[in-house]
């Protein structure tokens, strides 16, 4: 599964078990326009993540002790699994979407 295959209303679980909402075409503009949304809060930028959904180490400055810790957070964050809403009323809904990728499983 690549960044190009995801569609806006998917979900996806990070490995460090947290699940987004995939936005495509906010109309923010710049790293903002295509965003994964966690409900309650928090967001993250497509340009955060490889082109195979893994995350990119932070190397902007982030106030980390060494590089080895920015990859150990950034791993916490590379997409483990993919789903896709059953049905229009349930976007949004990690309790029904149908799981389409997990990395682990080989699922695809």
């Amino acid at each position: 599964m690549n960044k190009s295959d995801l569609k806006t209303g998917m979900m996806v679980q990070c490995r460090n078990g947290k699940h987004y909402m995939v936005l495509l075409g906010t109309g923010i503009g710049g790293d903002h326009e295509n965003v994964f949304v966690r409900k309650g809060g928090g967001y993250m930028t497509f340009d955060d993540f490889y082109d195979d959904l893994l995350c990119i180490p932070a190397n902007d400055g982030f106030p980390l002790v060494n590089r080895e810790d920015e990859i150990k957070i950034a791993h916490e964050f590379d997409v483990m699994k993919v789903y896709a809403p059953s049905e229009a009323a349930y976007i949004g809904d990690i309790d029904h979407c149908k799981l389409i990728f997990d990395r682990k499983a080989g699922v695809m």
